[in-house]
């Protein structure tokens, strides 16, 4: 038993070290680009350039993951979000933030699928698989809390580089604790005989069934919603809103805190079916951007971001352990690439596509515009929940 919570927390920290250095980042990267007289179309580019460069190398960097040993793959990852941090702090310049956001969507790609794939292989006595993913991905919602209020905190004193400064410190410490708590592969498969049985098309074809494929349409559409929220919102508030730059990391703690409450929740109302909570989920993220496209004050966008977390909350551990029983077991780091490429390549177009929204519909009709595909996607997930049903998955 104690191993197997050592385990548990190696995993909780190494996502809650990476999720708080990029979360003190990315609600006021946009905004540095603004003070070095960036436009909102470079500041769309550079939202994309880490999910889309984390898109393009996601699927290959998983599958050898599976086939070498996800560690070495965790360690880069955690390795490439330090150095994009160092060239944010060096290189004071547009065109360098581009290319450190784009080495930072290369470590995401890394990182991400494998500790997902360790963590949904955790087995704990006493503890249901949904729940043990759901506790390992507080340390998300954590992060999410904790990085904008350092970075609020920080930005206030000290500005934007000891703000980076402080986001490098949280990924050398991820590191630091991949050295004390080494990670224990969840199998040794041998590339020179397990993988001439399946080929890299033959275990695409393998995870690809129409079960995965709608699970992974919804992530889409609840990414491109977060990709939105997490490029543009801070330019709503600011410019529109006026609020002070320094409340903006405020706003986005404020919608971490229901993000950890109901992460933790998720846990236990998904052992009737993750398929429900992910309504659930999926609901509140719709709402949220209705709040944001309708409101005439700060008040409801302060209510949105509640909704907002609640929703993400919800969606996200259940959606991660959905996935795992949808993937066979040899090939899960693969199957967690595809799906978080998903991720990937929502947050990319959520934040490519509003720029050249921007002039005809405004920052408010950006946002309605997201609230309209998250409720196609609430569709998308009420037909895959009738697809597990009919094929009794007993998800």
């Amino acid at each position: 038993m104690r191993r197997e919570i050592i385990i548990l927390i190696s995993a909780w920290f190494l996502f809650t070290s990476f999720a708080t250095a990029n979360n003190i980042i990315n609600p006021f990267i946009g905004l540095y680009m603004l003070s070095l007289g960036a436009s909102t179309l470079l500041i769309g580019y550079a939202y994309a350039f880490n999910s889309l460069t984390s898109l393009v190398s996601r699927i290959p960097f998983s599958n050898l993951a599976d086939k070498y040993g996800i560690s070495k793959f965790i360690l880069l990852g955690l390795a490439l979000n330090s150095l994009s941090i160092i060239l944010l702090i060096l290189i004071p310049e547009p065109s360098f933030i581009l290319l450190a956001r784009a080495i930072q969507g290369i470590g995401l790609s890394f990182f991400l699928p494998p500790i997902l794939s360790y963590t949904v292989n955790i087995r704990i006595k006493g503890f249901k698989d949904s729940e043990v993913v759901a506790y390992v991905s507080t340390g998300v919602a954590l992060a999410q809390f904790m990085g904008p209020m350092i970075a609020s905190f920080i930005f206030l004193i000290k500005g934007f580089t000891s703000l980076f400064l402080a986001a490098l410190a949280f990924s050398l410490a991820g590191i630091g604790v991949l050295f004390l708590l080494p990670i224990k592969e969840n199998s040794k498969p041998n590339p020179l005989t397990l993988y001439k049985k399946d080929s890299f098309l033959a275990s695409i074809r393998r995870i690809m069934h129409k079960g995965f494929m709608l699970n992974m349409l919804s992530r889409f559409f609840a990414s491109y919603t977060f990709g939105t929220i997490m490029a543009f919102l801070p330019l709503l508030v600011t410019l529109d809103f006026e609020m002070p730059k320094q409340e903006v990391g405020f706003l986005f703690a404020v919608g971490a805190i229901p993000n950890i409450f109901a992460r933790a929740l998720s846990a236990k109302i998904s052992l009737g079916g993750e398929g429900s909570v992910l309504i659930l989920g999926t609901s509140f993220i719709t709402l949220s951007s209705l709040l944001f496209a309708l409101s005439p004050n700060l008040s409801l966008i302060w209510i949105g971001m509640v909704l907002n977390g609640l929703g993400f909350g919800f969606f996200v551990p259940s959606s991660i352990s959905l996935t795992g029983k949808l993937i066979p077991n040899e090939h899960k780091t693969l199957g967690m690439g595809l799906h978080t490429m998903m991720i990937d390549l929502g947050m990319g177009i959520g934040s490519l596509i509003p720029p050249f929204l921007l002039t005809q519909i405004g920052f408010k009709g950006i946002f309605f515009f997201s609230a309209l595909l998250s409720f196609f996607g609430l569709m998308i997930q009420f037909l895959a929940n009738r697809y597990h049903k009919t094929e009794n998955k007993g998800l």
